[in-house]
């Protein structure tokens, strides 16, 4: 989906290249041009700040706990299922049966849990990192207004290949100079 919407921007920046290139170039009236773009390796900045690590305990906490309570859970599954593996030659029918079923509703509703805390942990680690969030954007922001560039490109998970750094300019270290 990024690549979708960056596709766009950056055939904005291919058309004022060549809209450029038609002109008298800035080379020529001898002005030499300032950076379009800037790019950020916005993981590392993010876990460059100090209370990222706070937050990552924060976290890994949470992730022990029902890490902690899914394997409570499991065990107390295994010791009934073991009873009922035990025991299953001897009941009757209508045991039998409800032993299976209780057994089946105690299996679905462990998935419930166990689908359920995932979701928890990752809506906790939303709104933990999302003061560090805020403020990595509002870095970036100032930076970039700093230098007057027109946007700003995350280069995290190769999104791209490759940026010209003569037309770009890499402001990882100025954001991260500005978050301290």
């Amino acid at each position: 989906m990024k690549r979708f919407l960056l596709l766009p921007i950056l055939c904005a920046v291919a058309i004022l290249t060549n809209a450029q290139t038609d002109t008298i170039s800035e080379e020529e009236q001898g002005v030499v041009a300032a950076p379009f773009f800037g790019y950020v390796a916005y993981d590392e900045v993010l876990q460059s700040l100090p209370d990222y690590a706070v937050a990552q305990t924060q976290i890994n906490a949470l992730e022990e706990k029902y890490d902690a309570e899914v394997e409570r859970v499991e065990n107390d599954f295994n010791a009934k299922y073991e009873e009922f593996l035990d025991g299953q030659s001897e009941f009757p029918a209508t045991i039998l049966k409800k032993r299976q079923a209780e057994l089946q509703e105690m299996m679905e509703k462990n998935l419930q849990f166990r689908d359920e805390s995932r979701r928890l942990i990752l809506q906790a680690r939303e709104e933990i990192l999302a003061p560090l969030h805020e403020n990595l954007k509002t870095a970036i922001s100032k930076v970039s207004t700093d230098l007057n560039l027109s946007f700003v490109i995350n280069m995290d998970n190769n999104a791209f290949s490759f940026v010209n750094p003569e037309q770009g300019i890499d402001i990882t270290q100025k954001v991260k100079d500005a978050l301290q």
